[in-house]
């Protein structure tokens, strides 16, 4: 700053680091404080420390550094693994899967089936479809998908496997059922899948029958445009031989302001390798990756966000469409020939509303699609295609003066037996009385004393920043993290201004670690071209 700052200080688990107890293992740290000025007359106050070697009780605190002169703070958690630990959260067994409309059918006016299932060694009769968080059973008449008369089936395959699937049927969408959330829950098997519907109005700009090749490349610009009117960026893949190598394809969407200034980009990793196919995964082609956002530009200072690495199974090789929404918290939705539909969301990311508010300078984008295959179009070609919502749209879900904010556990807290705050609001002109919080489709108001969740004790607040904006907050706070929070869908909705946020909560267990690693050469060449970029 351009001056010492006395009032700066560090806490750690909200105790100042000058006056950490003896007991207190980060005592022996010795944090000290020092200036340094720089030539250019910046004035750099600073506090340091040294852990000579981690403990479980470092594990999970929260570091705060706060200047009461600046009123600003930065933090961040310790999240360490044990030496021993491991990942092994996941059941083969079990798969989900979630169906919307097809493209061509996703527009106002037209009808499409909606359908989801679980298939598993058994029948599931806790498997239930929530949308916007009521269930598809509990409908009201007076709800825009009450006609769509969704019912319940099984079917046992040959193998073994149990399917239980809910479907219903859409006549004629309509402007309200643009932007419902709809998650299927299996209590049983504890996990689910969502997708939103993204309707188009009838007489959208896309008219869906162009598609233009592409290949390590950065696409025309599109625009100008303004939120919340965003671009859609499709890319379609066609497989033309079987993997028999390590393949790599970066799919990129870089948004840029007015000044053609970069702002941030989403970045979709997809790794292509052979496999051996079996009964429970029936392709040659496993694909895995990361999904991905970033700031750049004026808002280099804020942080992005990124996943741990990710299997892609339901893919089963390179024969699909993949579709970039950067306004949506289902960025990433990946459409099969068959019509089905998976969705890889970004709002359980913690600065998902700052992507959210920075979407709103933007003004021009492109698509870049990178690889360090040069002979990738001998197993897959890619074509792109656009759609921007026109400005006379139907969908007027949105408001540039309502913004909405969600935040779950950061890294440091998301996992079995650590603590955090769940926090979700509207920032609108006016209160709104009708913003409800659910938790797996239950109002926060609602839960059950034996629901993991009740003791959080959830409260809702207001607060006026007298610049016009009223934020309706809905928080609570969860002492200690158990496996019965963990797949929790947090869905906080508005039905005054007919929006909704959501997130879901993905808790590691105490003893994980994310040790994934790749292929050093491909980190290598992915960096170099990263860097070419």
């Amino acid at each position: 700053a351009p001056q010492n700052d006395s009032t700066f200080e560090m806490y750690i688990d909200g105790t100042p680091a000058s006056k950490l107890s003896p007991y207190s293992p980060w005592y022996n740290a010795s944090f000290t404080r020092s200036t340094y000025h720089y030539s250019n007359g910046t004035v750099s106050t600073d506090i340091e420390g040294f852990v000579d070697k981690f403990t479980s009780a470092h594990n999970g605190a929260l570091i705060n550094c706060t200047s009461w002169k600046y009123n600003g703070h930065i933090a961040t958690y310790i999240r360490l693994r044990p030496d021993n630990s491991t990942d092994n959260n996941t059941d083969s067994k079990v798969r989900f899967h979630i169906r919307g409309p097809r493209p061509r059918y996703a527009v106002i006016g037209q009808g499409s089936s909606i359908t989801s299932s679980v298939a598993a060694p058994q029948n599931d009769s806790t498997f239930e479809m929530y949308i916007d968080g009521t269930p598809a059973s509990k409908l009201s008449p007076y709800s825009p998908w009450y006609n769509a008369s969704f019912t319940r089936s099984t079917y046992r395959y040959r193998n073994g496997t149990v399917s239980t699937d809910i479907e219903g049927f859409v006549d004629k969408f309509t402007s309200a059922h643009n932007g419902a959330l709809i998650n299927c829950t299996s209590w049983k098997y504890n996990g689910h899948i969502a997708t939103y519907i993204r309707l188009r109005p009838d007489n959208s700009t896309d008219n869906n029958t162009e598609w233009t090749p592409i290949f390590n490349s950065t696409s025309a610009t599109v625009g100008p445009f303004s939120y919340p009117n965003l671009p859609e960026f499709r890319v379609k893949f066609t497989k033309h031989k079987e993997v028999d190598k390590y393949l790599y394809q970066s799919v990129n969407v870089n948004l840029y302001n007015g000044n053609g200034t970069r702002l941030g980009n989403t970045n979709f990793i997809l790794y292509g390798r052979k496999v051996e196919a079996d009964e429970d995964y029936p392709s040659n082609t496993s694909i895995t990756g990361y999904k991905r956002f970033y700031f750049d530009g004026p808002w280099r200072g804020a942080t992005g966000c990124q996943s741990r690495r990710l299997n892609f199974d339901y893919l089963e090789g390179f024969n699909f469409e993949m579709q970039t929404s950067v306004g949506s918290s289902n960025m990433f939705q990946f459409t099969k020939p068959d019509g089905e539909v998976h969705s890889e969301s970004m709002d359980h990311c913690s600065s998902f509303s700052t992507w959210q508010e920075m979407l709103q300078e933007a003004q021009s984008a492109d698509l870049t699609l990178m690889t360090w295959n040069t002979d990738l179009p001998e197993y897959l070609t890619t074509e792109y295609s656009v759609n921007i919502m026109a400005d006379n749209s139907t969908d007027n879900s949105t408001d540039a003066n309502v913004l909405f904010h969600i935040r779950g556990p950061n890294n440091g807290s998301a996992m079995v037996g650590q603590g955090s705050s769940i926090t979700c609001s509207i920032d609108a002109p006016e209160a709104d009385d009708t913003f409800v919080m659910y938790i797996d489709g239950t109002p926060f108001s609602e839960l059950s004393p034996e629901c993991p969740w009740s003791k959080a004790g959830f409260n809702r607040s207001t607060f006026d920043w007298e610049n016009g904006t009223i934020s309706t907050d809905i928080m609570g706070f969860v002492d200690e993290f158990t496996s019965g929070h963990n797949g929790s869908v947090i869905n906080c909705t508005s039905w005054k201004y007919n929006r909704h946020v959501a997130m879901e909560i993905d808790l590691q267990p105490d003893n994980s670690t994310d040790n994934s690693t790749d292929d050093l050469q491909g980190i290598l060449k992915e960096l170099k071209l990263l860097l070419q970029a």
